[in-house]
């Protein structure tokens, strides 16, 4: 009786000594983020030494990766893969690691990568081979970026409906669960760092003919994924969002058991075995090629190796709670700037103040004590003298933009009825004002050499925007 006593006495020490350990570490860690000055990364220096606070556009390359590829390219001749001479088996093995390295980083043993140009051209690619039928749904939530809501007009040409939800909450109920049905949303949302769970996957595969598709291109760019734990359909992705180099390439990530539901109209060089001109004859590649028209970027994939392994020297994990220290840290910090009559100088959007999910990206808007926004226009030209790199807009995810600063969808499609995009660029989306409100928001996005002094300076900046408007106060840094 006694030694069973000793020995529960003996545990709970055991158990209380550990996490005393864990939470020493943990304090640890944080106080080693918030105090670090310098990026102990080798990464491109402008003369002008900007601070880059774009993750979520693209992430910074290192000098290491672009030296790298430089001389893997003076000492290595790389071809088209099509080619079955000496070059072109060269350069298919290289393309053949490239797909391990893709599949690995992942935990995606049960999947085939589709190379693409980058994430919209995997969702593309998604809406033109899906066999969606007048009898099918493409269903998402509002949340999603422009390019995934861009592949209801394949859903349209095919006579299926579609549909999106404010929340996940009934959608299998408000949905036939026999219908053959696409469902779409992102691990992170684009617009404010919101994450949903990587449960709804689950939830959604479940039934037998609907297929998920994950748009991870934030989310991964600073956290894990871990495709055996949770395995939709389909998973789109940038990779210059999560090591900076190269651009123009992504991927398509196609679970193993489903690629035959994919069917793609166009065809071209590398996607058939066989063709002729006189009539409508062809055979498709399976799997991957099939889906690769045209001679894929060998010289750019090849590049992969080296964002890859920049990546794991660092730690995906460690990207993750750096970046959550010091978002948090800059959310609580504007959330408490008050003007004298104790109105918020800063409205912050995402999930920083709930028990929900949140990634590194803080998305804001600044107020007068008059409630009054400052246009976003305004901030982002006295953030660019400041050389600072932010994004204003609606970051194309008009859904939860508008949602944010409060814009009655019908109001806003009765303002922008009539508008000519005739000579228009992008950038003109950043100056539209409904009412008294703005559709656009700012965006500070962390990424894995982001430093408590970027987050220094950012603040500073604002303070100085702020009292160059007559504010009368200071941020201080929580």
């Amino acid at each position: 009786m006694n030694q069973n006593v000793q020995r529960k006495d003996l545990n709970k020490i055991v158990i209380v000594t550990i996490a005393i350990f864990a939470s020493f570490c943990l304090i640890s860690l944080f106080r080693s983020i918030l105090t670090q000055e310098k990026p102990h990364f080798d990464i491109p220096q402008t003369e002008n030494k900007e601070i880059y606070l774009d993750y979520a556009g693209a992430a910074v390359y290192k000098n290491e990766q672009i030296d790298k590829f430089s001389n893997l390219l003076k000492n290595h001749f790389y071809c088209n893969t099509h080619s079955p001479n000496v070059c072109g088996l060269r350069s298919a093995e290289e393309l053949r690691k490239a797909r391990k390295l893709v599949l690995d980083f992942f935990s995606a043993s049960n999947y085939e990568v589709v190379f693409t140009s980058g994430c919209t051209a995997a969702l593309r690619l998604i809406g033109e081979s899906y066999p969606f039928t007048n009898s099918s749904s493409f269903i998402f939530t509002e949340q999603n970026h422009n390019s995934v809501l861009g592949i209801r007009e394949f859903a349209k040409l095919r006579g299926a409906s579609f549909q999106s939800y404010s929340t996940f909450d009934d959608i299998e109920t408000k949905v036939k669960t026999n219908t053959q049905t696409l469902f779409a949303y992102p691990a992170e949302n684009n617009f404010d760092g919101e994450q949903y769970p990587l449960e709804w996957i689950d939830q959604i595969e479940r039934h037998a003919n609907w297929n998920c598709v994950l748009d991870a291109a934030a989310y991964v760019s600073h956290s894990p994924l871990n495709l055996t734990q949770h395995t939709p359909s389909f998973v789109t992705l940038s990779f210059y969002k999560i090591f900076g180099f190269p651009t123009g390439i992504g991927a398509l990530l196609v679970r193993k058991d489903v690629i035959t539901k994919l069917s793609p109209i166009y065809f071209g060089g590398g996607t058939v075995y066989s063709s002729l001109p006189q009539t409508d004859y062809k055979i498709f590649y399976s799997k991957a090629p099939k889906l690769e028209a045209g001679s894929l970027s060998i010289q750019t994939i090849v590049a992969l190796q080296f964002g890859f392994e920049m990546i794991a020297k660092i730690g995906v994990t460690n990207i993750q709670k750096t970046t959550t220290v010091l978002a948090t840290r800059l959310a609580h910090t504007l959330h408490s700037t008050k003007h004298q009559n104790g109105k918020n100088v800063f409205e912050i959007y995402g999930n920083f103040f709930t028990t929900k999910l949140q990634g590194p990206t803080v998305t804001f808007n600044v107020f007068n004590e008059k409630g009054e926004m400052y246009p976003t226009a305004k901030l982002n030209a006295f953030l660019r003298e400041k050389k600072i790199n932010v994004r204003t807009g609606c970051m194309c995810n008009p859904g939860s933009c508008l949602s944010a600063v409060g814009i009655d969808i019908q109001d806003y499609m009765s303002h922008m009825t009539g508008i000519q995009t005739d000579g228009l660029d992008p950038e003109s989306c950043l100056d539209i004002v409904i009412g008294n409100k703005e559709a656009g928001a700012v965006r500070v996005s962390l990424g894995y050499a982001t430093t408590q002094n970027d987050i220094v300076v950012l603040v500073n900046a604002l303070q100085e925007f702020l009292q160059s408007n007559g504010w009368v106060g200071d941020i201080h840094l929580d």
